[in-house]
């Protein structure tokens, strides 16, 4: 079952509001797309510090709503997730990609690694852009619509 993924960049104090109305892109920008979600993003913030996966791993994430056990959620990225992630020039961001794809959270994943050093690319664009703004990256995971690049 594919899991509707969204990121954007926000501030904590919009939790309700994203919460309430998802869908506009022009407030929050960010991007769409299906099944990276935070089982992936475990495994790539694993790669960045160069660390074993770990439960620890996995509570460097915030979640700040969970609807339900099934979600939606609405999970903060970990700051030093996104300041890896704008840091990496393009040699590390196609390297990255490639370690990631062949993490086991990808097994049988319709993802190519060109596809996530293009998802690599948006998320530190996203990360720059929550740094300058005094904002977070999160990933709003379970969010109905349909999967597009939104900004």
């Amino acid at each position: 079952m594919d899991v509707r993924t969204r990121y954007l960049v926000a501030s904590p104090t919009e939790i309700d509001d994203i919460v309430e109305n998802p869908h506009q892109p022009e407030r929050w920008p960010g991007f769409a797309c299906l099944d990276l979600d935070l089982e992936k993003l475990v495994d790539l913030l694993a790669l960045c510090r160069e660390e074993a996966l770990s439960e620890a791993l996995i509570r460097a994430f915030e979640v700040h709503h969970q609807a339900s056990v099934q979600g939606p959620w609405l999970i903060e990225l970990p700051a030093d997730l996104c300041g890896a992630l704008q840091a990496l020039d393009e040699a590390e961001r196609q390297a990255l990609a490639d370690r990631w794809s062949r993490s086991e959270s990808f097994a049988g994943a319709p993802w190519r690694e060109a596809d996530l050093a293009m998802a690599i690319t948006h998320l530190g664009a996203l990360a720059k852009i929550a740094s300058e703004r005094g904002a977070v990256l999160m990933l709003h995971q379970g969010v109905e619509g349909d999967p597009v690049v939104i900004g």
